[in-house]
């Protein structure tokens, strides 16, 4: 940013802030010259606003007293994004001592060098920015700790991904306050109380979600050995298919998953290794969409078997050879996408007691599927007892044509039958329009 912006007292908007000398500097004449702002120059700006995102594209040897000096404590700020440019072990003291408003709502933390969230945030982030909302920590590689965020009355969004050191979310011996509390309280009514959406991805060496390492009274260390979170208003997430095990007797009220790659958790832990298989449909009761995208999977999850409450199955893999014969167990299924998945050669006989499906979409997939689907002479034609109506249905999206596979459901004189339209892809991913 230009010198002098902190003279600028009346501004209320402030979108950028970029800390650290312009690239082409660095003349002998100018090399100890303030050319750009630093931190110290937001604390003349009293009158700023709404939202502010700070990149740390370097930093000076004053960098953390400049941290100090910001005062964003007295700014009236909702949305504050800090972006740590070339991750560095120095980020720690910038945080620390980097105080922030309390009427913040949105935190997002990115590229972060420190070992550890600053002690504000660790040892009562809900005291110190207690109007949190959402929150997103993303590719803090080098950070070991998290904090306790169920402490957050009025969090509703909880984002971490890439923090390639952390094992366990939550430290128990972060808090001892915290800790003693949980003892007398119902973890269920008394932690998330508000949170809606939560995303988990890629934190390789996670081991669980909270740590006990305090020396404390038996009664209260038992108790969180045991804990795990209960997300009572939780409607959204995406994990991977571990975490979703391990958590579900507290996602009870989830309606819409994501399951992602295996990048969460130890990576010689795979489905197929764990018996016995634990029926979700038993904690998953209000599940209605089910997104799964691993590229490794070459089947779909045995432990989804049964969900009768799913109206929107997605499935995206590359390795996936089979789609499973209890597909027809999802029986209030109406929109089923299969995409990418080239390895697919047909579907199985079952798909046809999936009396509810109204549409069936196949992109990026083999055009085996696609012919044995046709008339006369296609495998699956009689098998599926397909009505005899071949049909090109393309489908546009911006500048290219996909070509879909759809089922509309028809009534006639003699019942219900399925009226499949199936089409040969002939450029098959795309055909781009002049």
């Amino acid at each position: 940013m230009p010198r002098g912006l902190g003279s600028l007292s009346g501004l209320e908007t402030l979108g950028l802030f970029v800390v650290g000398k312009p690239a082409n500097s660095v003349t002998p004449y100018e090399s100890k010259a303030k050319l750009a702002c630093d931190l110290s120059d937001l604390d003349c700006l009293d009158n700023l606003k709404r939202r502010l995102t700070i990149i740390l594209a370097d930093r000076s040897k004053d960098i953390v007293s400049e941290a100090k000096a910001s005062n964003l404590a007295r700014k009236e700020l909702k949305y504050l994004t800090m972006i740590f440019r070339e991750s560095r072990l120095v980020d720690e003291m910038v945080l620390e001592n980097l105080k922030l408003s309390a009427d913040l709502t949105y935190l997002s933390i990115e590229k972060y060098g420190g070992m550890r969230l600053p002690s504000w945030m660790r040892e009562g982030i809900h005291c110190w920015l207690p109007n949190l909302v959402d929150i997103k920590i993303d590719e803090c590689k080098e950070c070991i700790n998290m904090c306790s965020f169920g402490r957050l009355s009025h969090l509703q969004s909880l984002y971490l991904n890439g923090l390639d050191k952390v094992e366990y979310i939550e430290n128990g011996s972060s808090s001892k306050s915290d800790m003693v509390v949980l003892a007398d309280e119902d973890p269920s009514t008394s932690l998330f109380p508000s949170l809606t959406h939560l995303h988990l991805s890629d934190i390789p060496r996670l081991k669980g979600w909270r740590s006990v390492t305090d020396s404390v009274e038996d009664r209260v260390q038992n108790q969180l050995l045991k804990w795990m979170p209960a997300f009572s208003k939780l409607e959204e997430a995406s994990m991977e298919m571990e975490l979703v095990i391990s958590l579900a007797q507290g996602i009870s009220s989830l309606k819409n998953l994501t399951v992602g790659e295996q990048r969460c958790g130890p990576s010689n832990v795979t489905i197929k290794q764990r018996q016995p298989v634990i029926l979700l449909k038993n904690y998953l009761p209000w599940l209605r969409h089910l997104t799964v995208h691993n590229s490794q999977m070459e089947h779909l999850p045995e432990e989804f078997r049964g969900m009768s409450s799913l109206i929107i199955l997605a499935i995206y893999g590359e390795a996936l050879v089979a789609v499973p014969e209890w597909i027809d167990s999802f029986t209030s299924l109406e929109y089923l996408y299969i995409v990418n998945c080239p390895e697919l050669k047909s579907l199985p006989h079952e798909i046809r007691n999936l009396s509810n499906l109204e549409y069936l979409y196949l992109d990026g997939c083999s055009t085996e599927i696609a012919e044995r689907g046709q008339a006369p002479s296609g495998k699956d034609w009689l098998k599926f007892n397909i009505f005899p109506t071949l049909s090109l249905n393309p489908l546009k999206m911006g500048k290219k044509i996909r070509y879909v596979v759809v089922s509309c459901r028809v009534t006639l004189w003699s019942g219900n039958y399925v009226l499949w339209y199936f089409v040969v892809n002939i450029l098959f991913n795309c055909i781009y329009l002049a």
